[in-house]
């Protein structure tokens, strides 16, 4: 009602990852049915108002890192097989397939209502605050004396970018206005 009030025509929030995902691989129906009103709402409004999902704002699930845990002492293959360790780790590789996978969840699930998409929001803020200097969960301060990794947290992110974005590509399939173009992707 605020943003029909406000006479806006699009909006732009996130679908939280950690939220919709909070175990590996076991997706929350309480979380989808609340992004799917969300998505409702939006559409039933007068005029339309065109929803634009941002897939990764800021969080991650714990499984991906947990802030808690060293990701220098963290052993997915021997403690919780759920724990990927976080984007610094030797299961990087993994982090990047299960948000490809939640990409692509969300792609197929909400394309027919949706054709906006950004996959990263504000990288370079994220990556500075949480990886950078530590600011933002997980708290990691890489940036000074540990340059070379918070360069590789970097590429990481840019490969999970590219891997949400042929995701959302292969996965919605449907265009939701009807200007011919079924997912517009980008960064935030």
């Amino acid at each position: 009602a605020l943003l029909e009030d406000l006479h806006v025509d699009s909006y732009r929030f996130s679908m939280e990852w950690a939220r919709l995902e909070p175990m590996r691989d076991v997706s929350d129906a309480e979380g989808l049915a609340h992004y799917d009103a969300v998505v409702d709402a939006l559409l039933a409004a007068d005029p339309p108002i065109r929803p634009h999902v941002t897939l990764h704002h800021f969080a991650n699930p714990i499984w991906v890192e947990d802030p808690r845990i060293d990701p220098d002492t963290c052993d997915a293959s021997s403690s919780d097989a759920t724990q990927l360790c976080g984007w610094s780790s030797e299961h990087v590789d993994e982090i990047i397939v299960e948000i490809a996978e939640h990409a692509c969840f969300l792609g197929t699930h909400f394309g027919d209502r949706v054709d906006d998409w950004g996959t990263i929001n504000e990288p370079v803020n994220y990556l500075f605050a949480a990886y950078g200097v530590g600011f933002f969960p997980p708290g990691r301060a890489y940036y000074f004396g540990q340059t070379d990794r918070f360069i590789d947290i970097v590429r990481n992110f840019i490969r999970a970018h590219v891997a949400m974005y042929e995701a959302l590509h292969r996965c919605d399939m449907v265009d939701a206005d009807g200007d011919g173009i079924a997912a517009n992707v980008g960064i935030p």
